[in-house]
């Protein structure tokens, strides 16, 4: 048997046809030589490519395919059966022995102890598409989020399919619509991909795109307006916030190096041009509004302050010496600026004008480093942000000013969170993109209530898992306590663990007990999870 980049294919000898082998789902086509066979019928060979080459086992009676081992930076020379049946291969110079799993009967796969993190947690699913992310959001006065969706159900039609969603949490049974821009269809092109949303005192949506346009969107009337580009220099609206006096404020970006920063009148959708200290800029944003109504930009590593009275910006300080740019601003009550620099949480001292480091949430929580991406302050004065990787699962994490810790918060979004915002009753919403590659599933809302962290837990709710058991296979679950004890044996999937004593019992396990009669085959536990309820859900 010999492949390139199609099916692999079996020659039989019986019957002098070539055979295509039926692979399993999530085996990707690759290079595949067969160099050697035992006497029960199992094949051995390469597979893979010049970078990654690997081991595999195939049962053509049965079907079965396993994949033995990768060999990174080599590759195993013709396996060849000895007379003792054993499978040998050469490999940087010595002989090596290959075996197949060893054959167990029964096992089990013990999870670690189950201690919720009290966040009331939703999901909401906005696009099935992978090719969609939800870019920007903003919520209302009357608890209403909105959002811009980038791309499109189908990514061969070049028509938006609904740009902006509305998410009513009050509203359960009908809490999420989409709408499509009210242009023409010469103007939809402007709207295809949002950057930047903000949320306006009388109810309407100022939003900008990545082609540089601004929009006022009216949800009482379902009408846009295209507000047009706030300079000709505009290549794309970097973000946008809502200032305490009504006007809301946003920065450009442009690659000529003119960015500038502008307010909008929501009222007379009237746009003008603010001057800043730093000229010579390609981008500006993020943007945050202090409690004493001052705006606050990030540009590049400096920090700019926009007093709205006097109209007039100053430079607070910058980053330099941290060797990163300001990507996410959050400002707390008191007035306590917080900026993500790059893979760092940083505080800003107004009394020294310096910035200092004060976390590093994804390496502190053991995971690998990613930038902070979105910030926001909970009403609870705690630090909330995303921590956004390429190519790998993004985090929530929460930083404790009274405790100086970052915490991970335990909620993987594999989309990767592209923005964060907090509603007036103290929810905060986030929304996920992805910078992951191999992520193809669907792009979502989510939310969480800050209080939740001091919150008791109410109920465990129910479990349910994912499997593959192949005939002669079985797998049950077990549910024990802290100690290891058995609370419930044999649940089945989806069922309820409501009759669980909270009080007794605020942490559990699960185990998994796999049983197979054949050598062959194995069940697989693929994922499981315990969804439960804190007393401070709505």
């Amino acid at each position: 048997m010999s492949t390139g980049l199609e099916n692999p294919y079996l020659f039989d000898p019986l019957h002098h046809v070539w055979r295509s082998l039926d692979l399993p789902k999530d085996v990707a086509p690759f290079g595949m030589y067969v160099q050697a066979a035992t006497r029960d019928g199992w094949l051995y060979g390469m597979g893979g490519n010049w970078s990654n080459s690997f081991l595999f086992a195939y049962q053509p009676a049965q079907g079965i395919f396993k994949q033995l081992g990768s060999t990174v930076g080599g590759s195993l020379g013709s396996p060849i059966v000895g007379r003792d049946g054993q499978v040998y291969g050469a490999w940087r110079n010595q002989i090596v022995t290959v075996k197949q799993y060893t054959y167990a009967p029964t096992g089990s796969v013990q999870s670690e102890l189950i201690q919720p993190i009290a966040l009331a947690l939703t999901r909401t699913v906005i696009a099935e598409s992978p090719n969609v992310i939800v870019r920007a959001l903003a919520c209302n006065q009357n608890e209403t989020v909105y959002g811009i969706i980038q791309g499109a159900d189908n990514y061969y039609r070049q028509d938006p399919f609904g740009w902006l969603f509305e998410y009513h949490p009050q509203d359960p049974d009908n809490n999420l619509s989409r709408h499509a821009p009210e242009v023409s269809p010469e103007q939809r092109g402007k709207f295809m991909y949002g950057t930047a949303l903000a949320a306006a005192n009388n109810g309407v949506l100022i939003g900008g795109t990545n082609s540089g346009h601004l929009f006022l969107y009216n949800p009482r009337t379902g009408n846009t307006l295209d507000l047009g580009r706030p300079t000709t220099n505009t290549d794309q609206i970097a973000a946008l916030t809502t200032g305490l006096d009504g006007l809301i404020y946003g920065g450009t970006v442009s690659y000529s190096g003119q960015a500038r920063l502008f307010s909008i009148d929501p009222v007379q959708a009237q746009i003008k041009l603010l001057e800043l200290p730093i000229t010579q800029t390609y981008a500006i944003g993020p943007l945050a509004v202090g409690p004493n109504g001052r705006v606050y930009v990030g540009v590049g590593a400096a920090l700019i302050v926009y007093e709205p009275a006097s109209q007039q910006a100053t430079v607070m300080g910058d980053t330099t010496s941290l060797s990163c740019t300001i990507q996410a601003l959050a400002i707390d009550s008191d007035g306590q600026v917080y900026a993500g620099c790059g893979p760092y949480l940083v505080g800003y001292d107004e009394s020294t004008g310096l910035f200092t480091q004060l976390a590093t949430p994804g390496k502190e929580n053991g995971y690998t480093p990613g930038n902070v991406a979105a910030l926001v302050v909970g009403h609870d004065k705690q630090v909330y942000g995303s921590i956004e990787r390429n190519y790998s699962n993004s985090e929530l994490f929460v930083y404790r000013p009274g405790t100086k810790q970052s915490i991970n918060l335990g909620i993987a979004i594999p989309t990767g969170v592209m923005a964060l915002a907090m509603c007036p009753d103290g929810t905060i919403y986030g929304s996920s993109g992805t910078n992951n590659s191999y992520y193809g599933g669907p792009a979502y809302l989510f939310a969480f209530r800050s209080d939740c962290l001091a919150g008791p837990l109410r109920a465990w709710d129910h479990i349910t898992w994912e499997a593959d058991t192949p005939p002669g296979t079985s797998l049950t679950v077990d549910v024990l306590d802290e100690k290891g004890e058995v609370l419930f044996g044999q649940v089945r999937n989806g069922g309820s663990l409501q009759s669980i004593a909270v009080q007794q019992h605020p942490a559990i396990r699960l185990r998994a007990n796999l049983s197979t009669s054949d050598p062959h085959v194995t069940p697989t536990l693929k994922r499981w999870r315990v969804d439960y309820t804190f007393a401070c859900q709505k």
